[in-house]
């Protein structure tokens, strides 16, 4: 097969690796393995089938190339991304998606065993320009989603929650709550991690090395009190006549410390809110018991938990523990500076309404990642109920690598997205060639009537002879530019000047060179980008010729492409 495509007068594009996931046993094509065959590429059309397969835990099932192709053709069909203000649940806290780090550990919900674990996950991004989301939004939760995007909805007559396309799901149902997952189920009760989570509610540093509290209530009191016994630790209790209080101080156990980042000369009371991943359930359980014991109520004509604090970092602690626990939390109205959160065990179904649905056109970056179970924790805003909803796509396993050689200002248009991983010439160090780019007469064309951009390129024979004369001129003015401003760079870096400034000589159709990596999921959305005809002729042909060579070695993946990608 071809690996290598010319383009423009010059460049080219060369696949240099295409790699999957899996890897197939030469003499049997139909099973899997984890060894390498001997063609020069190992990613196959079915790798994405491979990949969704090890979700559902059976990986080494035998499968037709047929049945994969179908999968395949269900993936590329949908695509799930969310807006960048929406939330996703991670073991530090909820976070909106714009915020994420390239790998960060989500909180996931298994549907199985309603429980939730914890997987360190990529968080992919990409650009799209002027695409219709699909929206909801209720007093209850709200989401903003690609139309691909695979919800995790029960129709109203059906008894199952089920992924059903954004664009597609029906009107009327109900969303499920994350408060039917949690990471506790039978957890032992911890009096130490009780205790510290009332001490960042309620306590505070009377000394380098003294906790003290300032209890009014009762209950407060007889709480703290069995937990300072039930530890052994000595304590002294004082009646404050004035302020009506109790003043209850003692040693500061060393194991706050661990955990806490308080400190007397602060002030200020903090959790390392990433050691919430290393506690047990019980630890879970007893930290979320204090803090609700300290600063919470337990409301039960309205059947919630109602907690206060002034410290953000507190308040989310609060969130995540609560949400591992297996309530339904989120904020309400802030008062006087303090933030006010509602929890509930036991909440309302999550309607869906056909009045709820609505669609915007967006441009600007969308988000995804994968986890092992399909599902991740959601929520539109931090005052909105938190939901189940599905995730990203397996199409992120195939990595494609390509070798390319290309003008200076194809190269600036590509960087745009920022999906790929590149390494280029660095024109600091090599000294480049005297090699640039001078367009063909049949494709500089006038400039665009129709828009600020672009160019209207016409077949020679339909252009006026002063026209044709025009375009003659360019040509040749641009190639004597070009060549003294090379001949003028490497004088000047005879005579000493730095080949890092001496570039700045250089035009932007001189030819740059770099390894391009990408994963086939944003390198099909980077076609059907580039492919399109309004995008500049010379970003075309380089597309067209990353297409060719794709669909030498995965034809199928690349006519699905054709039917549902290509715009």
């Amino acid at each position: 097969m071809k690996n290598t495509i010319e383009v423009l007068d010059h460049g080219f594009v060369k696949l240099r690796n295409l790699s999957g996931p899996v890897r197939r046993v030469k003499d049997a094509p139909n099973m899997l393995s984890s060894k390498f065959d001997t063609r020069d590429f190992d990613a196959d059309d079915i790798d994405p089938a491979i990949t969704a397969r090890i979700s559902f835990d059976n990986l080494d099932e035998v499968r037709s190339k047929e049945q994969d192709i179908k999968l395949v053709e269900y993936l590329i069909k949908n695509r799930h991304c969310f807006y960048e203000s929406m939330q996703v649940l991670t073991t530090s806290g909820w976070a909106y998606w714009k915020d994420l780090k390239s790998q960060t550990q989500l909180v996931i919900p298994n549907p199985e065993t309603y429980n939730v674990q914890y997987e360190t996950l990529d968080i992919k991004s990409w650009e799209v320009t002027e695409e219709e989301l699909s929206c909801f939004t209720s007093k209850q939760m709200e989401y903003i989603v690609t139309k691909e995007h695979n919800l995790w909805v029960k129709g109203k007559y059906e008894k199952e929650f089920t992924k059903q396309k954004a664009n597609e799901v029906t009107n009327w149902g109900s969303h499920e709550h994350s408060s039917n997952y949690s990471l506790v189920d039978d957890a032992t009760k911890s009096c130490k991690f009780a205790l510290l989570g009332f001490f960042l509610g309620d306590g505070s540093y009377s000394s380098q090395h003294k906790v003290a509290f300032h209890l009014k209530k009762q209950r407060k009191i007889d709480y703290l009190c069995e937990c300072l016994e039930t530890l052994g630790i000595d304590y002294s209790i004082k009646a404050k006549e004035y302020s009506k209080t109790s003043l209850i101080s003692f040693e500061a156990p060393s194991y706050f410390y661990n955990f806490s980042k308080t400190t007397f000369a602060s002030k200020e009371k903090d959790f390392y809110i990433d050691k919430v991943v290393d506690l047990s359930e019980g630890e879970v359980a007893s930290l979320l018991e204090g803090l609700i014991e300290s600063d919470g109520h337990r409301n039960k004509a309205k059947n919630r938990i109602e907690f206060s604090t002034t410290q953000n970092s507190i308040g989310n602690l609060f969130e995540l523990l609560s949400s591992l626990y297996g309530y339904q939390v989120h904020r309400v109205a802030h008062r006087e500076g303090l933030l006010m959160f509602h929890a509930r065990g036991f909440p309302q179904p999550l309607a869906r309404k056909k009045q709820y649905l609505a669609t915007k056109k967006y441009t600007g970056k969308v988000y995804c990642a994968t986890s092992s179970t399909g599902l991740l924790i959601v929520r539109g805003s931090p005052t909105s109920n938190s939901f189940i909803c599905g995730n990203s796509t397996p199409m992120e396993m195939v990595e494609v690598w390509m070798e390319m050689k290309l003008p200076i200002f194809v190269a600036r248009q590509f960087v745009r997205h920022r999906t790929a991983t590149i390494n280029e010439v660095s024109a600091r160090y090599a000294i480049l060639p005297d090699d640039w780019y001078i367009p063909e007469l049949d494709v500089i064309g006038c400039k665009a009537t129709s828009n600020k951009q672009g160019r209207d390129i016409k077949k020679l024979i339909e252009c006026h002879p002063e026209d044709i004369q025009i375009m003659k001129d360019f040509r040749d003015t641009l190639n004597t530019r070009c060549l003294e401003a090379h001949t003028d760079y490497i004088d000047y870096i005879e005579k000493g000047i730095a080949p890092e400034v001496a570039r700045s000589l250089l035009h932007l159709n001189h030819y740059t060179h770099w390894v391009w990596k990408q994963d086939l999921s944003n390198l099909m959305h980077f076609l059907s980008l580039r492919l399109h005809e309004h995008a500049q002729y010379e970003a075309r042909v380089y597309a067209q010729a990353i297409y060719d060579l794709l669909q030498q070695y995965l034809p199928e993946t690349m006519r699905l492409f054709d039917e549902y990608k290509r715009l």
